[in-house]
Formats: C-alpha cells, structure tokens, sequence
C-alpha cells in the first residue's frame, strides 16, 4: 500500500499512493469504528475539519484527506484539477485504505466532488454530509475566494494571518494562526506561500479545472444521490443562498437541511459546536432509524398497510369506471390490451423525442457509460450510434411482438383475461361472478389446504411436526413434465454446499434463466418453459427451501444470487438472459452486477425496483418469525391479486407461498435493504445489456424511478394483469420475450461483446 504514518497529538499524519500521486491524509479515532471521509474546499486542506474530528472521534474513524494539489498531497504535474480527476482520486483512496462502506463529508469544492463520487460508486457511501455547497454557487461569494487566494504569493506568516482574519472576522487570531499552519509553507526567502498548487493562482495556467456540466446537469446530480443526504448552510454564508439550498434539499429525494447560525460559508470552523451537534443529530437518526427527509416517502411497511386497506374498502367512483374498462378489455381480448399499451408507449416515445434530441440522449448515455478515452465528442458520437442502432432495433422487436398478439385465437383471449385458461382443475369459476375456489380469503385457505394436500399436513403437504421434511406432492406442472415428450426431467445439482432442484428443457442459445420470487417456486414458470424450450434452452430453479430443492440455509438473497451462477457455470450456459419475478428480478440483478460476465440480458417481471427497495423488510421478518408462519403476512400478499383474481394465481398464493416455511421467507428478506441500497449502480450496469422491465397493471415497483436511471431500457407495463404476470397473462408475457429476445438479436452493444 505504500503508506506512511507520523503521529501527532490527537491524530496521525499519513499518506498513501494513489496512481502516480502521494496524497496525505489525517486519522482520528478507533480504526475499527465507522469510517467519515472529509474532503476540504478549494484552497484549504484536510485540517479544516480538525475540531470537528476532534469532537467525533469518540464514535467514529474519522479520515480527512489533503486533495490532489492541496496541504501536503501531490500536485497534479499533467494540470488535471477535473471533477474526474477528484472523484477517481477518492476511489483509489477508498481502495487502498480496503474500506468498502463510509459516510462521505465534502465542503464547498469538496462537496462537489462528493456530489459526483456518490453518483458514481453510490455502493461506497451509506450518508452524505455537504456542507455549504449547492448546485449554484452566488457569484460574489466566490469572487471574494477567488481574490483572498490570488493575493500576495509570499508574505510573513504574520502577515497571512492579519489578512486571512481581515477575510473572516469570525474566528479569533488564535484559531487563524493554527489554521495557517497547515495552509502554509515557509520559501526560500524565510517568508510563507500557500501549500496549495500555485498555478491555481496563474489566470493562463492551463490547468483543467472543475467540472463541464451545466447548470442543469449540476441540478440533476444532487437530484441523483438516493442517499441520506445532510445540508448544512451558513446562515452569513456568501457562496450558498438560501433559496438555492432549500431548493436542493426539496429536489434531494432524500436531503435534510439546517442551518448553522453566525456562521459563513467555513462552517465547521466558524461554528464548530453547532456544526457538530447538527451532524452528530444526524448521523444518531440514521443510526436509530429515525431519519425524516423533508417531502420523503412513507416507509414500505406503511405503503403497505395504506394499500392493504385501502382494497379492503368498498368501490368508488374510479373503481366502477375501472370496472367498465376491464369489461371493454374483456371483450375486446388481450390483442387489444396489447395494442393499446402499444399505443400509449408510441405516443410517449414521439413525445420524448421532441422533449430531447438524439444528441441529448447521446450526452445523457455518455455520461452515464464508463468512459475511459480523453476523446469525450468521440464517446458522444458513439453514444449517438448505439442510440439510433437500439432505437431499430426496438422498433423491430414492438412490430414483431404485435405480430404475435395478432395471432392470438380471440376466445382464448377472452378466457385469459377471466382467469380460466390452461388449468380448468385449478379452482375455476363455473360462470361469471362466481368466487373461484382457490381465491387467498382467510375463509376459505384452511378447507382449501386440507383439499389440497390432506388433513395431515400443512399447507404444501409435509408433515407437520417436520415443516423441512417429507416430500411435498407432485405438481402439475411436474406430473406434465413426465407425459409430455417436449419437457425434461427435474434435475439436481449440489452447489455451495446445498441440493438445487431445476427444470432443464429444450436447447439452443442463448438460454433462459429463470428465477422465481420471494415465496414462490419454479411452477410460476410453466407457460414460458413450455413455449420456450421449442427454440431455446431454459433453465428454471428452484432456490433453497423452495419447490423440491431442500431446506438448507442460509436463506438470503445474497446467497441466491450465488446459487444461480453457479447452476449456471456447472451447466455452461453462460452468458444466458435473466428472467426473475418478484424478488427473483431483484436477484437477476445483483447476480448480473457481480458476475456480468454470465449475463447476457435481464427481464424483471413486476419487481420491487424503487429508491427505498427492501426499507420494509425488518418489519415483515419480524412479524414473521414472530407468528412462524408465513400468514402473519396474508395481507399483504393479497394486494397483489388482480381484481377479479386471476384462479391460477389464487391457487398458487395458496399453495406455495402462504405455505413457504416461515424461516425461509424472513430470511429471504433479511438482506434485501443491503441490495437495495446498491439499487442505482445495479440497475445502471443492467442499462448496459440488453433491459427490459414487464411491469403488472399496478406495478409493485415504481416505473418512474427506473425511468430516470436508466437510458436505453424497455418498459412494458402489461394491462389487465396482478403480481403474477406471467401466469395471468402468459400468451402477453410469451410475446414480450419473443420480442426481447429480438432485441438481443440486434443489440450492438452483444455483438461488439
């Protein structure tokens, strides 16, 4: 690591190598403690943050690193003082130190560059502090640092102090000169210089300084941190107005601001007790679960409840007019749902296109691909290209996505959107209006258990003094597998220590993958695989404790992810397109951003992708572990349910997920904040591959927000359709597939892989 170490009352003085650059840092505090890295503004050094630090130190590892060509740190020989330059430095900073997690602290210039770290590796930073720094910055204010840096370039130490008290008046001559004594170095002469880069004070140095964006593009990367993010502005302050701070803090989806009385745009020196009591309130919210963001978002679990009863309530006026469209939709089938979304989606496309042209969305593609030529017109001219070439090859895809849903027997249609297509024996209404049997209602689940597997068992037909034991009853869809010569047997692989059981039908690249959700099992997949495995080669697991794969913990996410690569590997099969539902997209992704090289694209099917996925989680593993029983939460399974409930559906809530062991579905749940947390970077490197999201008629997760991070993915919200789209309406499912599976034909971005 090349690191050096000198101590010094109360902290250490050290550096590490970072590229070709030394960068010096300062160390408070216990090293096993929760890392705070603070980065200083333009012209000062780490010390700044010294009585902060001094008063943290206590809680917290407290790191505040001298910038490139700042304190004692490394001038930049090649001039490259970029916003890029910085943020990289960070990021090779965080490496060598081998800390994954932090809370990131930037002030004014530092701040910036904090902006676009957490942008950039938002995986690496659990809360943001900014200190006086806002997407504009008031002109005046920073004329006056401009004019106090390029001052005299040698004076007395004496005489810096004298000037730097005459600049701010709110510290004591004392405090200044202590100050001065990290800022400055003595020359030649015996007299002082700055420690900063002293081209910085050359109006024709030929540095490269800052960043390129524009006052939008500044706007949208403070809207860009998901974080916890903290404000602070100087009430005196000259740099950050307040109108421009409350706006930040208001566009911030999740920004708290406060403002630190008496103080100017030094905050954490101006008023250092103030400053820290508002950080040290902060960081105990975060810590204890309390943290309340202005304009933020009801947490999950309350979403929850609000929904739940809120479909317990009898109709309104939008529920009958809803009602009248879902019988217009009946009648006219699923060719007109699918043409309809068609419609809309077209209409919005035109209307995008007029809001941005191919040269916007080349900027915007550019900026969030990883750019490693200096050449950046070269990069946006690429961007361009890979624009107009997805934009053929979408347009294909929708066209013959149509094709298909054109041939759809119009009857069978009908039948699909009432639920009764496929499986007359799953529970299905005779006639219209009639409550099909397998419907989830608290009034009918125990008669409907005890008609599905016995009265001697529980609700998937084990024994129930051995909920991990016994084997469960054969499904349909496996008693299918066996008469029917299209389909493979179930196959089992041990991986990581535990039996996988899959379905592994047909041949030919690339191969699906599918991947159920939370509760579920592989049965969820029976229409794809069968109309699938004619072409393709397709795979679809059943993850731990799930299905016929036996209960081996630990039951996580995390450790899912890992089962299905290595299924993937053991099979060679690599790299195939993901299909997850539920939580099961969730697992696509994470599996896509830590082995990319398995993945050739990924399809989510109604996932929770939101800003805040898996906030909800504790509440549900708690309540239950608590009722060991995975009916502790029925209620909110039930929101999933289209209205009227589709029977194939109902049965197989019933059956499968309200009877999923309870340890196995808290633990599913125990990790998904961790994922949830690295939501943007996922979901930017799936943007990178071919994306597409299928989302129910009113999607668990939010459309919109993936909207805004993502630049080339497709959308494709299915109507007339719950949570489980893809047995609701499989023939619609089926089409969007075909017509992904087009779009990797044409993507350029997997024939250049």
């Amino acid at each position: 690591m090349g690191e050096n170490a000198m101590v010094t009352a109360g902290y250490l003085e050290r550096s590490v190598k970072v590229g070709n650059l030394k960068l010096s840092y300062q160390e408070w505090g216990n090293p096993q403690a929760q890392p705070i890295i603070m980065l200083h503004g333009f012209g000062v050094s780490g010390h700044m943050f010294d009585e902060f630090a001094g008063r943290m130190q206590d809680r917290y590892r407290l790191i505040a690193l001298d910038q490139r060509g700042h304190g004692d740190s490394d001038w930049a020989e090649d001039g490259d003082y970029t916003r890029t330059a910085f943020v990289e430095d960070l990021e090779g900073f965080r490496r060598e130190l081998g800390i994954d997690r932090f809370i990131l602290m930037g002030h004014s210039m530092g701040g910036l560059n904090s902006v676009t770290y957490t942008n950039r590796y938002p995986q690496h930073v659990s809360a943001l502090v900014l200190v006086d720094v806002g997407p504009e910055s008031a002109k005046e204010g920073v004329d006056n640092i401009v004019r106090f840096t390029r001052g005299p370039d040698e004076l007395e130490f004496e005489e810096f102090v004298e000037l730097a008290h005459r600049f701010n008046q709110r510290r004591t001559l004392e405090n200044i000169r202590e100050r001065m004594r990290h800022r400055l170095k003595p020359t030649e002469t015996g007299k002082y210089t700055w420690k900063f880069d002293k081209r910085f004070r050359q109006p024709d140095s030929g540095l490269r300084i800052g960043g390129e964006a524009a006052n939008d593009d500044s706007w949208a990367l403070f809207r860009g941190v998901r974080v916890p993010a903290l404000l602070i502005r100087g009430s005196e302050s000259d740099v950050l107005s307040q109108e421009v701070a409350e706006r930040a803090a208001s566009e911030m989806p999740r920004a708290r601001l406060i403002v630190i009385p008496g103080a100017g745009h030094s905050v954490p020196g101006d008023s250092p007790d103030a400053f820290t009591d508002g950080v040290r309130e902060f960081l105990g919210d975060l810590e204890h679960g309390e943290f309340e963001p202005a304009g933020a978002a009801p947490p999950l679990e309350r979403l929850m409840e609000e929904h739940t009863a809120a479909s317990r309530r009898g109709s309104s006026l939008i529920l009958l007019a809803a009602a009248g469209a879902a019988a217009v939709l009946i009648i006219a089938g699923a060719g007109f749902a699918a043409r309809r979304s068609s419609q809309k989606r077209s209409a919005a496309r035109v209307e995008a296109a007029q809001r941005r042209t191919v040269r916007g969305r080349a900027a915007t593609a550019a900026g969030r691909l990883p750019l490693h030529s200096a050449d950046v017109e070269h990069a946006r001219e690429r961007a361009a290209e890979v624009v107009a070439r997805l934009g053929v090859a979408g347009a294909e895809g929708s066209r013959r996505a149509r094709e298909s849903l054109s041939q759809i027997d119009l009857d069978h249609a009908r039948l699909a959107a009432q639920g009764r297509v496929g499986h007359p024996e799953r529970g299905v209404a005779s006639r219209p209006g009639e409550r099909p049997r397998g419907r989830w209602t608290r009034g009918s689940r125990e008669g409907e258990a005890r008609r599905l597997h016995g009265t001697g068992g529980n609700a998937r037909g084990e024994p129930r003094n051995d909920p991990h034991g016994g084997k469960a009853p054969q499904s349909e869809t496996a008693a299918h597998a066996e008469t029917c010569p299209a389909h493979r047997s179930m196959a089992k692989l041990t991986v990581n220590g535990a039996t996988i059981a899959y379905d592994d039908r047909g041949s030919g690249s690339p191969a699906f993958v599918f991947i159920h959700g939370w509760a579920c099992d592989r049965t969820c997949w029976s229409e794809q695989l069968a109309e699938f495995s004619k072409r393709q080669r397709c795979i679809a697991v059943d993850l731990r404790g799930r299905g016929e794969s036996p209960a081996a913990p630990p039951f996580r996410a995390g450790q899912a992810l890992e089962d299905v690569a290595a299924i993937i590997r053991e099979l060679a099969i690599g790299p195939a397109i993901l299909v997850g539902h539920s939580l099961g997209g969730i697992i696509a992704l994470a599996l896509n951003g830590r082995y990319p090289e398995l993945v050739l694209g990924v399809v989510t099917i109604d996932s929770p992708i939101t800003a805040q996925t898996g906030a909800g989680s504790p509440r549900s593993v708690s309540l239950i572990r608590e009722a060991g029983s995975m009916r502790a939460v029925e209620g909110f399974i039930g929101t999933f349910a289209y209205d009227p409930p589709h029977a194939g559906a109902a049965e197989y809530v019933e059956r499968v997920m309200l009877g999923c062991p309870a340890d196995v579905g808290a633990g599913m749940l125990e990790d998904l904040h961790l994922v949830g947390e690295d939501m943007p970077r996922l979901i930017r490197e799936a943007d990178a591959k071919p994306f597409m999201a299928i989302w129910a008629e009113k999607p668990l997760g939010d459309p919109a927000w993936l909207r805004e991070h993502t630049t080339f993915l497709r959308q494709e919200p299915v109507a007339g359709s719950g949570h489980f789209v893809q047995m609701e309406q499989a023939e619609v499912t089926n089409s969007l597939l075909r017509a992904f599976l087009d779009d990797v034909a044409r993507d350029p971005r997997v024939s250049a892989g």
